[in-house]
């Protein structure tokens, strides 16, 4: 196996494995405390109030989920691209706050009150985290035949 078809194995394993523990994270602190969770995806307020901890039980799911899924190869290239398109979600609707003026917590990886307000920062994150899914999709697509699943 040529050393550069080997970094990009390690490249792709590094990345699944950063999303999957990262995920499982944000998962899991949202399920410690799923109503300031719920908190937070009301104080967006984009969805009807009746909506909100169904939404906030799904998303945490959603991402549990996913983190686990991602380790299963016939699973990844599915989840990696729910994944992107719920990054791609939440940036929308971080950038939806940020422009209404909204002072508050994103929620991504705490729904303490005192975590990070929204920021930029927050869109520029997930877009980084949106890029490396991209990447890992390519890795993936390129060198399906070189090292398999």
């Amino acid at each position: 196996m040529s050393g550069r078809l080997l970094n990009f194995k390690w490249i792709y394993f590094l990345g699944i494995l950063f999303l999957g523990i990262l995920f499982f994270w944000a998962g899991f602190q949202k399920a410690i405390d799923l109503d300031a969770f719920s908190l937070s995806i009301y104080r967006y307020h984009l969805l009807p109030s009746v909506c909100v901890n169904m939404m906030a039980i799904w998303f945490v799911g959603l991402e549990l989920v996913c983190a686990f899924l991602l380790f299963i190869p016939s699973f990844r290239v599915p989840v990696l691209w729910i994944l992107f398109f719920v990054l791609f979600l939440f940036s929308i609707v971080i950038a939806v706050a940020l422009i209404r003026g909204f002072q508050m917590s994103c929620g991504c990886f705490s729904s303490s009150p005192l975590a990070d307000s929204l920021s930029l920062f927050s869109v520029v994150k997930n877009m980084v985290l949106m890029l490396l899914i991209v990447l890992l999709l390519v890795l993936k697509k390129r060198a399906k035949k070189g090292w398999g699943n």
